[in-house]
């Protein structure tokens, strides 16, 4: 998904995916001044149905087994 998405927006979408608000998603992306999380958390919330997309395909690669 990385290649596809980017690693900040399928970290992103992983997070929403395990419950976690958009502060805990930069906390555990342990840079919280680094702007491309940052831009990944806003893309997320102000294009929904874009992202959307991303966390289906970061879902289903979660559990296919190749």
């Amino acid at each position: 998904m990385q290649g596809k998405y980017g690693k900040e927006n399928t970290f992103v979408a992983q997070g929403l995916l395990s419950g976690k608000t958009p502060g805990e998603i930069i906390e555990a992306y342990g840079k919280a001044d680094d702007p491309k999380i940052l831009n990944a958390i806003t893309y997320a919330f102000d294009n929904e149905k874009e992202f959307a997309q991303i966390i289906f395909d970061t879902k289903a690669a979660a559990i296919s087994p190749g």
